[in-house]
């Protein structure tokens, strides 16, 4: 089930910019900010997010985000990329 508090930890601590967690996450910013009070209504869409929460905050606690300091514009792209592939292979069929 979605839970907006973890959710909410990923918006405030995760230090990615609400625009790098839309795309992240697939959705606009709007949505983000819905989020935070109450959880997606379509079923396969709060599960995503359920599950891209959950890995966010697995890479928050293993140190990966926030992203060091000092990091180009270029090599920050990169981790993006990076993290969405990780994120997608939460949801992709097995």
């Amino acid at each position: 089930m979605f839970d907006t508090t973890k959710f909410r930890k990923v918006m405030d601590e995760s230090g990615l910019t609400k625009a790098e967690l839309a795309r992240l996450y697939g959705v606009s910013r709007q949505s983000l900010y819905a989020w935070c009070d109450t959880a997606p209504r379509q079923h396969t869409l709060a599960e995503r997010a359920e599950k891209y929460t959950a890995g966010l905050l697995a890479g928050m606690a293993r140190g990966l985000l926030p992203f060091s300091g000092g990091l180009t514009v270029a090599k920050r792209a990169m981790l993006l990329a990076s993290m969405a592939k990780h994120l997608h292979q939460l949801t992709a069929p097995k």
